[in-house]
Protein backbone atom coordinates (compact mmCIF):
# COMPACT_ATOMS: atom_id res chain seq x y z
CA UNK A 1 0.00 0.00 0.00
CA UNK A 2 2.93 2.14 0.68
CA UNK A 3 4.59 2.13 -2.52
CA UNK A 4 0.61 2.50 -4.27
CA UNK A 5 0.35 5.77 -2.12
CA UNK A 6 4.18 6.86 -3.87
CA UNK A 7 2.97 6.42 -7.17
CA UNK A 8 -0.26 8.02 -6.76
CA UNK A 9 1.51 10.60 -5.77
CA UNK A 10 3.96 11.33 -7.63
CA UNK A 11 1.19 11.21 -10.63
CA UNK A 12 -1.24 13.88 -9.29
CA UNK A 13 2.24 16.12 -8.59
CA UNK A 14 3.42 15.42 -12.24
CA UNK A 15 -0.15 16.29 -13.53
CA UNK A 16 -0.72 19.65 -11.52
CA UNK A 17 2.94 20.85 -12.45
CA UNK A 18 1.50 20.60 -16.61
CA UNK A 19 -1.58 22.23 -15.60
CA UNK A 20 0.42 25.34 -14.25
CA UNK A 21 2.58 25.67 -17.15
CA UNK A 22 0.01 25.67 -19.95
CA UNK A 23 -0.82 29.70 -19.80
CA UNK A 24 2.91 30.39 -19.66
CA UNK A 25 3.91 27.69 -22.33
CA UNK A 26 1.93 29.79 -24.98
CA UNK A 27 3.86 32.03 -25.44
CA UNK A 28 6.68 30.57 -26.96
CA UNK A 29 7.26 28.25 -29.74
CA UNK A 30 10.21 26.54 -31.18
CA UNK A 31 9.07 25.09 -34.15
CA UNK A 32 11.44 27.15 -36.58
CA UNK A 33 14.35 27.13 -34.29
CA UNK A 34 16.88 25.02 -31.76
CA UNK A 35 15.79 26.43 -28.19
CA UNK A 36 17.48 26.05 -25.13
CA UNK A 37 15.53 25.38 -21.51
CA UNK A 38 15.74 24.44 -18.54
CA UNK A 39 13.12 21.32 -17.38
CA UNK A 40 11.80 19.02 -14.49
CA UNK A 41 11.52 15.10 -15.31
CA UNK A 42 9.53 12.85 -13.99
CA UNK A 43 9.95 9.16 -14.97
CA UNK A 44 8.52 5.47 -14.66
CA UNK A 45 10.76 2.36 -15.58
CA UNK A 46 10.57 -1.48 -15.81
CA UNK A 47 13.22 -2.82 -15.69
CA UNK A 48 14.45 -6.54 -15.67
CA UNK A 49 17.20 -7.66 -13.96
CA UNK A 50 20.92 -9.63 -15.24
CA UNK A 51 24.05 -10.66 -13.86
CA UNK A 52 23.94 -10.94 -10.04
CA UNK A 53 21.01 -8.91 -9.94
CA UNK A 54 19.07 -11.57 -11.86
CA UNK A 55 20.10 -13.66 -9.21
CA UNK A 56 18.38 -11.72 -6.23
CA UNK A 57 15.33 -9.78 -7.84
CA UNK A 58 13.09 -10.19 -9.90
CA UNK A 59 11.14 -7.85 -12.47
CA UNK A 60 11.51 -4.10 -10.97
CA UNK A 61 10.36 -0.79 -11.18
CA UNK A 62 11.91 2.79 -10.89
CA UNK A 63 9.57 5.86 -10.18
CA UNK A 64 12.11 8.74 -10.52
CA UNK A 65 12.63 12.85 -10.87
CA UNK A 66 15.43 14.63 -12.28
CA UNK A 67 16.81 18.19 -14.00
CA UNK A 68 17.81 18.56 -17.68
CA UNK A 69 19.36 21.29 -19.23
CA UNK A 70 18.96 21.32 -23.04
CA UNK A 71 21.21 23.78 -25.25
CA UNK A 72 20.83 25.97 -28.29
CA UNK A 73 23.21 22.75 -29.87
CA UNK A 74 20.81 20.33 -28.78
CA UNK A 75 22.80 18.93 -26.15
CA UNK A 76 21.47 18.13 -22.30
CA UNK A 77 23.11 17.61 -19.36
CA UNK A 78 21.37 16.68 -15.90
CA UNK A 79 20.94 14.58 -13.06
CA UNK A 80 18.35 12.55 -11.48
CA UNK A 81 17.35 10.58 -8.64
CA UNK A 82 14.77 7.14 -8.37
CA UNK A 83 13.14 4.65 -6.29
CA UNK A 84 13.47 1.07 -6.57
CA UNK A 85 11.02 -1.58 -5.39
CA UNK A 86 10.09 -5.19 -6.29
CA UNK A 87 7.83 -8.08 -5.19
CA UNK A 88 10.31 -10.35 -6.27
CA UNK A 89 13.02 -11.82 -3.87
CA UNK A 90 14.80 -15.05 -5.56
CA UNK A 91 17.01 -15.01 -1.81
CA UNK A 92 14.20 -15.99 0.71
CA UNK A 93 16.33 -18.50 1.87
CA UNK A 94 18.43 -16.19 3.87
CA UNK A 95 15.62 -16.51 6.76
CA UNK A 96 16.02 -20.24 6.54
CA UNK A 97 17.66 -20.72 9.91
CA UNK A 98 14.32 -19.21 11.50
CA UNK A 99 11.94 -21.34 10.46
CA UNK A 100 10.53 -25.14 11.67
CA UNK A 101 9.96 -27.71 9.87
CA UNK A 102 7.05 -26.38 8.56
CA UNK A 103 8.46 -23.46 7.02
CA UNK A 104 7.09 -21.15 8.86
CA UNK A 105 9.12 -18.46 11.25
CA UNK A 106 7.21 -18.32 15.34
CA UNK A 107 6.68 -14.88 16.91
CA UNK A 108 7.04 -14.21 20.57
CA UNK A 109 3.07 -15.10 21.20
CA UNK A 110 4.36 -18.74 19.80
CA UNK A 111 1.93 -18.36 16.65
CA UNK A 112 3.12 -18.26 13.15
CA UNK A 113 4.57 -15.12 12.25
CA UNK A 114 3.54 -13.18 8.81
CA UNK A 115 7.14 -12.34 7.28
CA UNK A 116 7.71 -10.90 4.21
CA UNK A 117 10.72 -9.67 1.56
CA UNK A 118 10.38 -7.20 -0.65
CA UNK A 119 13.26 -5.58 -3.43
CA UNK A 120 14.17 -1.62 -1.96
CA UNK A 121 16.75 0.63 -2.92
CA UNK A 122 17.94 4.12 -5.33
CA UNK A 123 19.85 5.12 -7.89
CA UNK A 124 21.50 8.24 -9.09
CA UNK A 125 23.14 10.07 -11.97
CA UNK A 126 24.61 12.99 -13.26
CA UNK A 127 24.43 12.84 -16.94
CA UNK A 128 25.04 14.13 -20.57
CA UNK A 129 23.35 13.42 -23.89
CA UNK A 130 22.51 14.72 -27.32
CA UNK A 131 19.35 14.55 -29.56
CA UNK A 132 19.32 14.14 -33.03
CA UNK A 133 16.46 16.02 -34.48
CA UNK A 134 14.39 13.39 -37.12
CA UNK A 135 11.84 15.93 -38.49
CA UNK A 136 12.18 19.14 -39.90
CA UNK A 137 9.28 20.54 -38.94
CA UNK A 138 10.47 20.74 -34.97
CA UNK A 139 14.34 20.51 -34.68
CA UNK A 140 13.55 19.86 -30.97
CA UNK A 141 12.70 16.45 -30.86
CA UNK A 142 14.09 13.50 -32.32
CA UNK A 143 16.33 10.75 -31.22
CA UNK A 144 17.77 10.92 -27.79
CA UNK A 145 21.11 9.69 -26.72
CA UNK A 146 22.61 9.95 -23.07
CA UNK A 147 25.16 8.38 -20.56
CA UNK A 148 25.11 8.46 -17.26
CA UNK A 149 27.68 7.80 -14.02
CA UNK A 150 26.23 7.25 -10.79
CA UNK A 151 25.90 5.37 -7.72
CA UNK A 152 23.37 2.52 -6.94
CA UNK A 153 22.01 0.79 -3.47
CA UNK A 154 19.48 -2.46 -2.88
CA UNK A 155 18.69 -4.35 -0.11
CA UNK A 156 16.13 -7.44 0.71
CA UNK A 157 13.48 -5.15 2.74
CA UNK A 158 12.44 -7.70 5.45
CA UNK A 159 8.58 -6.41 6.75
CA UNK A 160 7.47 -8.65 10.25
CA UNK A 161 4.11 -7.55 10.59
CA UNK A 162 3.73 -6.58 14.25
CA UNK A 163 6.78 -6.44 14.64
CA UNK A 164 6.94 -9.77 16.83
CA UNK A 165 10.08 -11.95 16.42
CA UNK A 166 12.88 -11.08 18.49
CA UNK A 167 15.30 -12.40 15.76
CA UNK A 168 14.24 -9.89 13.27
CA UNK A 169 13.78 -6.61 14.97
CA UNK A 170 15.78 -3.52 13.34
CA UNK A 171 19.06 -3.94 14.34
CA UNK A 172 19.19 -7.69 13.38
CA UNK A 173 17.50 -7.27 10.05
CA UNK A 174 20.70 -6.06 9.19
CA UNK A 175 22.26 -9.83 9.57
CA UNK A 176 19.64 -10.48 6.30
CA UNK A 177 19.19 -7.72 4.34
CA UNK A 178 22.25 -8.41 2.05
CA UNK A 179 22.81 -4.41 1.71
CA UNK A 180 24.09 -3.77 -1.34
CA UNK A 181 25.79 -0.50 -3.36
CA UNK A 182 28.36 0.89 -5.71
CA UNK A 183 29.39 2.87 -8.53
CA UNK A 184 27.14 2.80 -11.45
CA UNK A 185 26.32 3.00 -14.95
CA UNK A 186 23.89 4.40 -17.35
CA UNK A 187 22.84 4.59 -20.83
CA UNK A 188 19.30 5.58 -22.55
CA UNK A 189 18.22 5.67 -26.02
CA UNK A 190 15.04 6.50 -27.20
CA UNK A 191 12.86 9.14 -28.85
CA UNK A 192 12.48 13.01 -27.19
CA UNK A 193 9.31 14.87 -28.18
CA UNK A 194 8.95 18.73 -27.01
CA UNK A 195 5.75 20.36 -28.25
CA UNK A 196 5.91 23.35 -30.83
CA UNK A 197 3.88 25.18 -27.80
CA UNK A 198 4.96 22.95 -24.61
CA UNK A 199 1.67 22.14 -24.03
CA UNK A 200 3.08 18.23 -23.89
CA UNK A 201 6.11 16.82 -23.86
CA UNK A 202 7.76 13.40 -23.14
CA UNK A 203 10.27 10.68 -23.74
CA UNK A 204 10.11 6.77 -24.21
CA UNK A 205 13.16 4.80 -25.15
CA UNK A 206 15.69 1.70 -23.84
CA UNK A 207 17.18 2.58 -20.00
CA UNK A 208 20.30 0.03 -19.31
CA UNK A 209 22.16 0.43 -16.38
CA UNK A 210 25.74 -1.71 -15.22
CA UNK A 211 26.32 -1.32 -11.55
CA UNK A 212 29.33 -2.63 -9.32
CA UNK A 213 28.43 -3.40 -6.00
CA UNK A 214 29.55 -5.32 -3.20
CA UNK A 215 27.94 -6.20 0.53
CA UNK A 216 28.25 -3.40 2.96
CA UNK A 217 27.40 -5.59 5.88
CA UNK A 218 29.73 -6.96 8.50
CA UNK A 219 28.16 -9.95 9.12
CA UNK A 220 25.73 -12.35 6.96
CA UNK A 221 23.42 -14.77 9.10
CA UNK A 222 22.89 -17.14 6.71
CA UNK A 223 26.70 -17.45 5.04
CA UNK A 224 28.27 -17.21 8.73
CA UNK A 225 30.27 -14.51 7.29
CA UNK A 226 30.82 -11.39 5.93
CA UNK A 227 29.92 -11.42 1.86
CA UNK A 228 32.94 -9.73 0.40
CA UNK A 229 32.56 -10.85 -3.17
CA UNK A 230 32.11 -7.79 -5.68
CA UNK A 231 29.00 -8.11 -7.52
CA UNK A 232 27.99 -6.95 -11.07
CA UNK A 233 23.76 -5.60 -10.76
CA UNK A 234 22.30 -4.89 -13.94
CA UNK A 235 18.91 -3.69 -14.80
CA UNK A 236 17.12 -3.36 -18.75
CA UNK A 237 14.07 -1.96 -20.18
CA UNK A 238 11.47 0.59 -20.92
CA UNK A 239 11.84 4.14 -19.41
CA UNK A 240 9.10 6.56 -19.68
CA UNK A 241 9.35 10.20 -18.99
CA UNK A 242 7.11 13.59 -18.80
CA UNK A 243 9.30 16.84 -18.93
CA UNK A 244 7.82 20.32 -17.83
CA UNK A 245 9.88 23.29 -19.02
CA UNK A 246 11.22 25.80 -16.62
CA UNK A 247 10.54 29.20 -18.21
CA UNK A 248 11.12 33.11 -16.96
CA UNK A 249 8.13 34.89 -16.57
CA UNK A 250 7.13 37.93 -18.78
CA UNK A 251 6.80 41.59 -17.59
CA UNK A 252 3.07 41.97 -16.93
CA UNK A 253 3.40 45.39 -18.97
CA UNK A 254 3.57 43.01 -22.08
CA UNK A 255 0.42 41.24 -20.75
CA UNK A 256 -2.45 42.46 -23.01
CA UNK A 257 -6.65 41.98 -21.93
Amino acid sequence: MKILKIKFTFILFAFSLLNSDLSVAQRYNPKDSIVALSMIEFHYSILAPAGDMNDRFGLTTNVGIGFLRKTKSNLFWGAEVNYLSGSTVKEKYVLDGLKTERNQIININGNYADVRTFERGFSTYAKVGKLFPVFNSNKNSGVLLMVGLGFLQHKIHIEVLDDNVLALSSENRKGYDRLSNGLSLQQFIGYYYLHQRYLYNFYIGVDLSQSFTQNRRDWDVYAQRKLDESRKDYLNGLKIGLVFPLYKRMPKEFYFR
